[in-house]
């Protein structure tokens, strides 16, 4: 898959006047990270003061799924990103995986759903 292809992540306003302390403007400008094919949750963002740059948190979305991943940039360069994984996944990326199985997914989640048990799932006509 050629770079133009893969998805993409934006965070936005995460460079802030707050956290520039070089006064280089970069307010409101956004954090470009390129995708993985994999969901995440933010859990926590600082900034550094002995490297000079922002540092955002992520665990994987998935259930019992251990795999994190940090995210460096410095406020003056939202571009210059650095992405460090710690962990392996032991699933496969959401992106992979086929329709009908994350239908199949869907519907398991939604089984305990109140609508569902009294009117049934959506497109049954019986």
């Amino acid at each position: 898959m050629d770079a133009a292809a893969q998805p993409t992540a934006y965070l936005e306003g995460e460079a802030s006047e707050e956290h520039d302390p070089s006064g280089t403007g970069t307010v409101g400008q956004s954090l470009e990270m390129p995708g993985d094919g994999y969901a995440w949750r933010k859990y926590g963002q600082k900034f550094i003061l002995k490297i000079r740059k922002n540092r955002s948190y992520f665990k994987c979305r998935e259930e019992g799924c251990k795999a994190k991943k940090r995210v460096e940039w410095p406020p003056s360069d939202p571009s210059n990103v650095k992405v460090t994984y710690d962990g392996v996944h032991h699933h496969p990326s959401p992106q992979l995986l086929s329709a009908s199985y994350r239908e199949e997914r869907a519907g398991m989640a939604n089984r305990y759903n109140l609508v569902i048990q009294v009117l049934g799932p959506p497109g049954d006509s019986s």
